[in-house]
């Protein structure tokens, strides 16, 4: 738990001091060469996920963003159809185990669906310095989350 929490102060801090990072598109990776990568991206966070979880959105737009140079908005982007794909799967999982509780999932769902709207149009109207700031917020309250969790354990 130490080193997930140390790895994601480690990217906020980096982004908050970086005041440049994901502004625009800027490739380090030959166009060629982006599927291999992204795979690469995909599978080290799939591994993440299927392990730990929390964070592995934020995770995904660094990766995009450091990795790959894409700016915010296009990795976040990126990280939205990438995230769709786990859930699907993770759904078709817990469906057939009957793990649901539809009770909960469905205004669950319903709220997800509104809120996603809503943060997808602020981020294409607001662009990318906004996005790197709700990033460092979420990422901050991904630490905090961490922290409690090493709290609430002791």
């Amino acid at each position: 738990m130490l080193i997930r929490a140390l790895i994601i102060v480690a990217i906020g801090f980096y982004t908050y001091r970086k005041k440049d990072f994901g502004q625009t598109d800027a490739f380090r990776v030959a166009e060629r060469d982006l599927p291999k990568w992204a795979a690469g991206i995909g599978a080290v966070l799939g591994f993440y996920n299927g392990f730990i979880g929390p964070g592995t959105g934020s995770l995904l737009v660094f990766g995009f963003v450091s990795v790959i140079g894409y700016s915010f908005l296009n990795a976040s982007a990126l990280a939205k159809v990438v995230n769709v794909v786990a859930d699907v799967s993770s759904l078709v999982f817990f469906f057939l185990h009957k793990y649901i509780l539809f009770h909960l999932a469905l205004p669950m769902m319903a709220c997800n669906v509104a809120g996603s709207y809503l943060g997808s149009q602020m981020a294409v109207l607001r662009g990318n310095a906004f996005i790197r700031k709700v990033f460092i917020v979420v990422v901050g309250g991904i630490v905090l989350r961490f922290a409690w969790d090493v709290v609430k354990g002791h």
